[in-house]
């Protein structure tokens, strides 16, 4: 069997700016926001600069590895208080 294709968004109303080491999102709607700086782990870079890409439109697939990475998954948990109205 195949395996599902998972994917990370930003809703129009997050706000998001990379500038290579730093990242910022901000939620229009309800004003929660994470910040990170002097970003060193490869795989966290690595999608921040996918989703400052923008032909991505701010979306992105997920793959398995990124799943199991410490830095990605502390900014999902935190990304469910930010996409929260």
């Amino acid at each position: 069997m195949a395996e599902q294709m998972r994917w990370l968004y930003l809703e129009p109303y997050v706000f998001f700016n990379f500038n290579g080491k730093s990242a910022l999102l901000f939620n229009e709607l309800n004003n929660a926001y994470l910040e990170y700086e002097n970003i060193e782990d490869e795989v966290f870079l690595y999608l921040c600069e996918q989703l400052s890409n923008n032909e991505n439109n701010y979306c992105i697939p997920i793959e398995k590895k990124d799943v199991t990475n410490y830095f990605f998954n502390e900014f999902a948990k935190y990304m469910t208080k930010i996409h929260k109205h």
